[in-house]
């Protein structure tokens, strides 16, 4: 088949978001075969088979984006942000630890996932944006390595909004691993995962008041 016009292709994008599958599979031919570029197409609305896609394009991005599905955090702080973080991998990477701030929670089901790749040596920090009506919700599970490799757990209290790092006992070792998830209004989910070496496990929940 010879490669489409600019027009042809508008025309098949516009009977595409109408609903016709063969419209949609010629377009899809013609992208991945490389013969047409539809770098000027401005489509509103696409459905397939009737179902409109609503996804946002900065929402199909966001989860779509293969390349960039690790983010490398090398400063001494970073600023979450949904737009470029959700549903990455943050590399921690820096041993004077990272200072951390969580937006605020909106119940938007944010996923963001923390792994330490450089173990800590002065405490990393995770807070959040709204420090009076937040909480946080889950646990810590803490792995003994020193001794029987028992696992200890922790919770956050009620007014518990800060989770610190120290690379010893609270968490922040090689393989740290820290997933929030913004559940709803003011509530994130909180799981962290590690295994220290230290004198002891200890609570990474504090509060920051």
């Amino acid at each position: 088949m010879p490669a489409l016009t600019q027009a042809e292709a508008r025309q098949h994008a516009l009977q595409a978001q109408r609903g016709s599958a063969r419209s949609l599979e010629i377009l899809l031919r013609e992208l991945i075969g490389g013969d047409i570029q539809l770098d000027n197409l401005d489509v509103v609305t696409l459905s397939v088979n009737g179902t409109a896609i609503t996804a946002t394009a900065a929402e199909l991005n966001r989860m779509a984006d293969a390349s960039a599905r690790i983010v490398t955090a090398t400063a001494a702080s970073l600023a979450v942000d949904e737009a470029t973080h959700d549903g990455k991998i943050i590399t921690l990477d820096r041993a004077g630890g990272i200072a951390v701030t969580m937006p605020e929670a909106t119940g938007s089901g944010m996923v963001i996932t923390f792994i330490v790749i450089t173990k800590f040596t002065t405490d990393g920090t995770i807070t959040l944006a709204d420090l009076v009506n937040t909480a946080l919700i889950g646990q810590a599970s803490i792995v003994d390595s020193d001794t029987t490799d028992l696992i200890h757990m922790f919770t956050p209290a009620a007014t518990e909004d800060l989770v610190t790092l120290d690379g010893t006992n609270t968490g922040g070792g090689l393989g740290c691993r820290i997933q929030y998830i913004d559940l709803a209004t003011d509530v994130w989910s909180v799981q962290i995962v590690e295994a220290v070496g230290g004198t002891a496990p200890a609570t990474p929940f504090t509060s920051s008041a």
